[in-house]
């Protein structure tokens, strides 16, 4: 509490101070007060916060009828959106090759696909969605190799996969990455006791969210009919801010913080992070 005389002056001692000084004094720190409600924090009143029950705040974005620094606050049934859904029709054009590489042992596969007018959700327009053009290429690569000492008798199988899209008329507002963007698929197994035991390892990982997976397991065939398979599945991954919707479809909310104007996104494999397991399957065929 800092207490001043009739004159301005800041009184150092609570004994020099007249009643009527420090009463004010109280008034005022009890004003600002970061405890409870007052001047320096109004949204802990009953009033205010009954006002910010029943109203949200947009992008602080002009065309959002925001400014450069603050949304637009409005009322929870003047914001929001309809969801249309539509099934349109898509045109693709693709074509695949496959060939054997002889030098190194190794067989390759491609394939090309163009999806023309593909639906996207992009922040930045009016409805939601933008449309744009997708390129996309797969190579795949495997090769089998004798690794004598793990396994004289079969050959370890190793296998790439590696899928690349571009987006042609990608834009800032897209919550998917791009425009460019990898992701790539490696698997290895091999088999033991004439194929009983069939050890397998695959990883994936796609470079613009960094979310990978690891899925190690291990199956074993007691006879035709009945086999036991256990194996893990190890994910990772990073949430990502990205731009909040011109007009969302959910009514808006009250934001606090550094990055109230963002909204947080799981790309990809991301989505499975948190979903990490360890599996036991049997399976009985009859």
């Amino acid at each position: 509490m800092i207490i001043f005389d009739d004159d301005g002056r800041r009184i150092r001692r609570l004994d020099d101070a007249t009643p009527e000084q420090i009463a004010a004094a109280q008034i005022i720190s009890g004003a600002w007060s970061y405890e409870r409600c007052s001047l320096a924090k109004p949204f802990l009143c009953r009033n205010v916060k009954g006002f910010l029950g029943v109203a949200g705040v947009g992008r602080n974005a002009p065309r959002a009828g925001g400014s450069r620094l603050f949304g637009r606050r409005d009322f929870l049934w003047h914001t929001g959106g309809e969801l249309v859904l539509r099934y349109a029709r898509r045109n693709v054009f693709g074509f695949s090759a496959d060939f054997a590489e002889d030098y190194t042992k190794t067989n390759w596969g491609m394939e090309f696909t163009y999806f023309g007018d593909m639906p996207f959700q992009d922040s930045d327009s009016g409805n939601n969605v933008s449309d744009s053009g997708t390129l996309n290429l797969t190579i795949s690569v495997d090769r089998p190799t004798f690794i004598n000492f793990l396994n004289a008798n079969r050959t370890f199988f190793f296998n790439s996969q590696w899928f690349f899209s571009y987006l042609t008329d990608y834009e800032n507002g897209f919550t998917t990455n791009g425009p460019f963007n990898v992701l790539f698929t490696f698997a290895v197994f091999t088999g033991y006791f004439q194929d009983r035991l069939l050890p397998t390892m695959v990883t994936v990982y796609d470079f613009n969210s960094r979310s990978g997976g690891f899925l190690p397991s291990v199956a074993y065939r007691f006879t035709e009919a009945f086999s036991v398979t256990i194996g893990s599945s190890f994910f990772i991954g990073h949430r990502q801010l990205v731009k909040m919707p011109i007009n969302g479809f959910a009514p808006n909310t009250n934001r606090i913080g550094d990055h109230k104007y963002k909204d947080p996104s799981e790309q990809l494999l991301t989505n499975f992070m948190n979903r990490d397991e360890v599996y036991l399957r049997l399976r009985w065929t009859f």
